[in-house]
């Protein structure tokens, strides 16, 4: 069973927020924080076909509705390209 941490990064480590964001100006990436690993981890579990269910659990989630926030970009772009290739369109968004 995988016991869940119930230490908050800032209490890890406490300039973690501000040294993603450091990385993330050297890499290019504006807009970016701790919190968009989390997005991000859900759109791909999500992507990749993993049960909701079970994305929930890794997330540490309880509520449908909340998982949903984390992976509707998924959905979005699952709906998009279904219409390019039902009107067609070879590729993609």
């Amino acid at each position: 069973m995988i016991k869940k941490c119930q230490l908050s990064l800032s209490q890890i480590h406490p300039n973690f927020s501000s040294t993603v964001k450091k990385l993330g100006k050297i890499a290019g990436v504006e807009d970016i924080n701790p919190h968009r690993f989390r997005h991000t981890f859900g759109t791909e579990v999500t992507r990749r076909g993993v049960d909701p269910l079970f994305g929930k659990e890794l997330m540490g989630i309880k509520r449908d509705r909340i998982f949903q926030r984390y992976t509707k970009g998924v959905f979005k772009q699952a709906a998009a390209e279904a219409y390019l290739k039902a009107i067609g369109e070879e590729e993609g968004l």
